[in-house]
């Protein structure tokens, strides 16, 4: 589903058109990543963690660290950024065909369009106290593992739109 709730994850792009994130939360953050695609193009950064209080900055977008996993197709970046979240949502607790389930629900529009987006999973606790969820009678297990998504308008795009929609004004 989708929603619209205050996380705790801050995205922001600071004046060296760097990427910062920062968990504004109390709990530990899991597994983030930085996805950036251009023209079929693109590559991507995991964080295995951000604690609370703590940010982590990348390069611009259009530069790549040493950690970036790059891929020239978007088969690619799909694949590999696909075994990535999925280890990460296991790792989460899923099963390995609920894991399957969400990246194929996500391949062909997280995974792929143009942009720059953080993707996400939020502590449990934040979920269980978000979105409360109660059972009568109570099973004796209970996953729940919510991802989120932070679309990032960078300099460079609003400047690309802007001139899109000067040109469409012009005819």
């Amino acid at each position: 589903g989708a929603g619209s709730f205050k996380t705790p994850l801050r995205v922001s792009v600071n004046a060296r058109n760097e990427v910062v994130v920062e968990n504004t939360g109390h709990r530990p953050l899991l597994h983030l990543f930085l996805l950036a695609i251009k023209s079929g193009a693109g590559g991507f950064e995991e964080i295995e963690s951000l604690q609370p209080g703590e940010s982590k900055t990348f390069p611009a977008t259009e530069d790549k660290s040493s950690e970036t996993q790059c891929f020239d197709s978007i088969a690619d970046g799909q694949a590999q950024l696909g075994i990535a979240v999925h280890t990460a949502l296991v790792s989460a607790g899923l099963f390995d065909d609920e894991a399957a389930a969400m990246i194929n629900t996500w391949k062909d529009s997280w995974f792929a369009e143009d942009g720059v987006r953080v993707l996400y999973l939020l502590p449990r606790a934040w979920t269980d106290e978000t979105l409360p969820l109660t059972f009568n009678p109570e099973p004796e297990k209970i996953v729940r593992v919510m991802v989120g998504r932070a679309e990032v308008i960078t300099p460079k795009t609003q400047k690309d739109l802007a001139v899109t929609l000067a040109k469409a004004k012009a005819g």
